[in-house]
């Protein structure tokens, strides 16, 4: 077989995957592309060896993690502001607060993008771009709350600076937080870096591969109290399509980076 047209059906099983509503079986593959069904098996048996795709407990096919976390950690700043762009600016138009996007390299958290609302009649917080404080960001505490205890120990550092006198430093109550966040299934910070600014977070279905981008708002305190941290919470997940306390990434995982053009 030509390299060609290996190339040419491996783009499209990968598409047919990442865009199904639920995760296929090989015969859904095979129908759905006009394959032999001896074709997408030996396909499908090829990349998931490759760790291209992976089977979930139902028999379904989805994205491998590995090939999920290392296709969007490929993605540079400026193609991830164009693929979240329409998501990022609904959500600072909806709360008129800055949106914020982080994404998680499997090593550290940094903010990739910001938006700010239409609205210059008042002024608004720009968060910056660069890497987060993993223990006290609500980016951050997004995706740590959804990896295993082992990588959380693994990931914060034994020294965690404190910024402000709400600065939460003990590794006890981290993981507490932590776990409060999982339960909610939004993160908060609330003057833990900077006082008087509170920011809410959520993390984005990632198909599998666990949380790799986080998404929020941030503001003046003053202002985030009064429209609710619960309520900007419960909103936030509502609006990346994620069931409130569920294993991002776990169940319908790809839906929001399809919307937003994954």
């Amino acid at each position: 077989m030509r390299p060609v047209l290996v190339i040419d059906k491996f783009c499209r099983v990968l598409k047919f995957i990442a865009e199904s509503d639920e995760p296929p079986r090989v015969l859904d593959v095979a129908d759905g592309l006009s394959l032999s069904r001896a074709t997408a098996y030996r396909l499908v048996s090829q990349f998931r060896d490759e760790g291209v795709l992976a089977s979930n407990e139902d028999g379904g096919l989805e994205l491998g993690p590995d090939f999920v976390r290392l296709v969007f950690s490929a993605a540079s700043r400026t193609q991830l502001a164009e693929v979240f762009a329409g998501l990022m600016d609904a959500i600072a138009e909806h709360f008129q607060e800055t949106a914020f996007l982080g994404r998680f390299d499997g090593a550290s958290v940094a903010l990739v993008d910001a938006a700010t609302p239409r609205d210059e009649s008042r002024s608004h917080i720009y968060p910056g771009l660069g890497e987060r404080p993993l223990h006290a960001c609500s980016s951050s505490r997004a995706i740590l709350a959804f990896l295993g205890s082992a990588e959380i120990d693994r990931l914060l550092p034994a020294h965690l600076p404190v910024l402000t006198d709400r600065t939460v430093v003990d590794r006890s109550a981290i993981m507490a937080e932590l776990t409060a966040t999982r339960a909610r299934g939004y993160a908060i910070c609330d003057e833990e870096i900077d006082e008087g600014i509170t920011s809410v977070a959520v993390p984005i279905p990632g198909g599998g591969a666990g949380p790799t981008f986080s998404i929020g708002v941030v503001g003046p305190k003053k202002r985030i109290d009064a429209f609710g941290i619960d309520a900007i919470g419960e909103e936030l997940t509502v609006m990346v399509g994620r069931p409130r306390g569920g294993r991002a990434g776990a169940q319908h995982g790809g839906s929001t980076l399809r919307k937003a053009g994954f």
